[in-house]
């Protein structure tokens, strides 16, 4: 019985250990996240005087933003 009980255990810890899955060290995009995160917050901050390229500038920045985090979960997966 505890044998089988031994078994039973690897298995289960081989397949946890198995769908684990170890993140990449990624500093270059991380740091461009970083990047765009800070040139966002002073965006945010600037004076309004800007017409539309303000907001613009904004929302080409959070496409960045949810780019670069889709590539680094992508190259987490692959």
């Amino acid at each position: 019985m505890t044998l089988v009980k031994t078994a039973v255990i690897s298995t289960l810890l081989t397949l946890i250990m198995s769908s684990v899955v170890i993140a990449e060290s990624q500093p270059l995009m991380e740091a461009a996240l970083k990047s765009l995160e800070k040139a966002k917050w002073e965006l945010e901050r600037a004076s309004n005087d800007k017409g539309v390229h303000k907001i613009a500038a904004i929302i080409n920045i959070d496409q960045a933003i949810k780019a670069t985090r889709k590539g680094i979960r992508y190259d987490n997966k692959h």
